[in-house]
């Protein structure tokens, strides 16, 4: 077979391996999902296909690390704490009480941006964690857990944990955390976890507190509907 009509059999097999609806589809899809096809695309052209193939994967690992690392942490006013189908009692609200909602895997991409976040809010008295949409956790973000834990008992603050998911707390436990956390401060619903701190704040900390006469304080919220979350 001559040279020139075999390659041009060779460069029709090889536009017809060419998936072009999927191609398309990708273009539109995420932009990371374009740069891993970009980066296997040039770098098959440029050297071999072996070697596209291997860097793809790992720019596709690099990519799906840097995507769950993106952990999401939101402050929240307890008012804002609202699940209207299930209610609980009206209660007061200390303004030295704040609910840290945290969502996302809690894994060493996010590790340390749990920690920074969580020591700008650290001069609360009282630091409420909803762990509700914390799925994984791995040991990096357990000892991150646990270097918020010790600098919250060292400046005198108080960690309550809510929501808590059972192999989030398999990990805790199997890491010995959970020994550092007394049973007290560990609730299934976010207002249980209100309540308490609210009351702990009146018996420990609010006597002698100018604000605080009459067994009132001054700086409490209006009692809001706070309800199970």
């Amino acid at each position: 077979i001559p040279l020139a009509a075999l390659a041009g059999i060779l460069m029709m097999t090889s536009v017809r391996m060419v998936e072009w609806e999927n191609t398309r589809s990708i273009l539109r899809a995420p932009e990371a999902d374009r740069i891993v096809l970009f980066i296997t695309f040039f770098v098959t052209v440029a050297f071999d296909l072996i070697l596209a193939v291997e860097i793809g994967l790992i720019a596709a690992g690099i990519l799906f690390i840097r995507r769950m690392s993106e952990l999401g942490i939101l402050n929240q006013s307890v008012d804002e704490i609202v699940q209207p189908h299930v209610k609980a009692e009206p209660i007061q609200v200390c303004p030295y009480v704040v609910a840290v909602r945290v969502a996302g895997p809690l894994f060493f991409g996010a590790a340390e941006k749990f920690m920074n976040e969580m020591k700008k809010r650290i001069d609360m008295k009282v630091l409420i964690l909803r762990l509700g949409q914390v799925n994984m956790i791995d040991a990096t973000g357990v000892m991150a857990f646990r270097a918020i834990l010790e600098h919250t008992e060292r400046i005198g603050s108080k960690l309550y944990i809510s929501s808590l998911q059972p192999q989030v707390r398999f990990v805790l436990t199997q890491m010995g955390l959970m020994e550092q956390i007394p049973e007290q401060r560990i609730f299934e619903h976010a207002d249980q976890a209100i309540q308490a701190a609210s009351e702990r704040m009146a018996k420990e900390i609010c006597i002698g507190c100018p604000h605080y006469v009459k067994e009132r304080c001054d700086l409490f919220k209006k009692p809001s509907e706070a309800v199970r979350a």
